[in-house]
């Protein structure tokens, strides 16, 4: 992260047990070395693209959460 010069860091794995996957995902404020967020989903391969914007959608929403209200 320091190396490309951000503050929050995605980072993740994923494993497969037949047609299951569960992806855990960390987010990482780089400066100090701390989780901000994590979390977990699960689903079948063939719902790959469904759990690919189930996460998106959760990363966002943790995002939005941490910085708050948008200001004009």
């Amino acid at each position: 992260g320091r190396a490309l010069n951000v503050t929050m860091l995605l980072e993740g794995t994923v494993q497969r047990v037949g047609n299951r996957l569960r992806v855990t995902v960390r987010l990482v404020n780089v400066r100090n070395d701390s989780t901000v967020w994590a979390d977990r989903i699960e689903g079948s391969s063939g719902d790959i693209f469904a759990m690919q914007d189930t996460l998106t959608r959760t990363v966002v929403s943790a995002l939005a959460t941490r910085a708050g209200p948008p200001t004009r």
